[in-house]
């Protein structure tokens, strides 16, 4: 049997982001432009928060990331609320991007010809656990860059850059999770694998999204949505959790590590 080789899961891993750069770079411009758009708009978004904008449901403020209009007016608060909404769009691209890595290959059958080659399960599996995480890294770095550099265009004096890349660390941990849940869906089966992991984000961050509305009632189901442990606004309030925060960085490497116990055992199927 043919063991692991952090030299051929290299060579595996280039392969991998050959195939993948235009669509990690298409993401990485994207994101990066929509939040510079959104960003850039800081000082007209703080006009608009001078105006009677209380009318707003709670709900919708609360899915937003908001406690009142007034969080329009500052920065950092600002930005928090966009980067919630986009930490779900990178979620998604998270599962989708890291559950196609391996199904893909599976359904062009390009799979068996790596089989053929002398390389083992684990050196593709964790070549392509790896190029789904730089993949994430780019995006979500882009994404922290495009807000960056908004900050100091504009951001005036709400502006903290400690504090946003505290933000970006953080709550940037949370598409890393659902990218480690997408390889353990796809080391259990290709069929339902990216399918799964995409679902995995939608209800997770319904549970938090519930969590918030119900608030004293409904705050135990907050604990099992990443949405809401490590949300911008609980960070800028200090009010995350650092075990927390160590719990799920576990979970992380127990998905990864499930998920190359399930993908190697189909060797023997």
């Amino acid at each position: 049997m043919i063991s692991f080789s952090p030299r051929r899961c290299g060579t595996l891993l280039l392969f991998s982001l050959k195939t993948k750069a235009k669509t990690i770079l298409l993401w990485c411009i994207g994101l990066f432009c929509i939040m510079f758009l959104y960003m850039i708009l800081f000082p007209s978004m703080k006009e608009m928060a001078q105006m009677k904008f209380d009318a707003m449901p709670k709900e919708l403020m609360q899915f937003m990331g908001m406690e009142s209009m007034q969080d329009m007016g500052n920065y950092m608060h600002y930005f928090g609320m966009i980067f919630q909404i986009w930490l779900i769009v990178i979620s998604f691209f998270a599962a989708s991007f890291s559950g196609g890595l391996i199904v893909q290959e599976e359904k062009r059958k390009t799979i068996e010809y790596l089989y053929a080659m002398p390389v083992s399960r684990l050196d593709i599996y964790f070549s392509k656990v790896a190029a789904a995480f730089l993949a994430a890294l780019a995006v979500v770095a882009c994404t922290g860059l495009s807000a960056i550099l908004c900050g100091m265009a504009v951001g005036g004096e709400t502006y903290d850059a400690g504090q946003l890349l505290l933000i970006v660390k953080l709550s940037g941990f949370i598409p890393f999770f659902f990218l480690a849940a997408a390889f353990l869906f796809c080391g259990l089966s290709a069929s339902f694998g990216a399918s799964a992991a995409n679902g995995c984000v939608l209800v997770l961050y319904l549970l938090g999204y519930l969590g918030a509305i119900l608030e004293k009632d409904g705050e135990w189901l907050t604990y099992f949505s990443p949405f809401e442990c490590f949300s911008p606004q609980k960070i800028l309030s200090e009010d995350w959790s650092a075990p927390a925060f160590g719990v799920y960085i576990a979970l992380f490497f127990v998905l990864i590590a499930l998920g190359a116990c399930f993908y190697h055992r189909r060797d023997f199927r």
